[in-house]
């Protein structure tokens, strides 16, 4: 499927979303508990951030991305056991390219709203990936 930036975008999203419930399920190690839980908000939140994309792409006459044209764009991580670090660099590393993909979007679009809710996302993004994270991994 050829895509548009909007479109690489949800495949993005999409395939993050994913990949944050394989690490969500294979943790292992200290801390289980809590990190279990956080990634588990984190697939949640993308998710969430998926189903509304989507919902404002359709508004604007863009078409949705079927997921196996989403993973064939952006490949899902392997299933298997990881750590905590391993775990939150994957999940860090994965906001930090949609960060870059809605970056392709809004050089691309005209819609003020769409493009202020995409920083309202990337703010978000960039909170969790470069200073959380960050912090949790010191």
């Amino acid at each position: 499927m050829e895509m548009n930036a909007y479109q690489r975008l949800v495949a993005r999203v999409k395939t993050s979303a994913e990949d944050g419930k394989t690490l969500h399920r294979h943790l292992i190690g200290p801390d289980w508990f809590q990190t279990h839980e956080q990634l588990g908000e984190y697939y949640g939140k993308l998710d969430d951030m998926s189903d509304h994309l989507t919902e404002i792409g359709l508004s604007q006459n863009i078409a949705d991305v079927p997921i196996d044209a989403a993973c064939g764009a952006f490949p899902l991580i392997p299933i298997k056991d990881r750590v905590k670090a391993e775990s939150y660099e994957i999940i860090a590393d994965e906001f930090l390219q949609i960060s870059e993909a809605m970056d392709e979007v809004i050089e691309e679009i005209d819609e003020g709203w769409v493009i202020s809710m995409l920083n309202n996302y990337q703010e978000w993004l960039h909170l969790e990936a470069e200073f959380k994270i960050d912090r949790t991994l010191r």
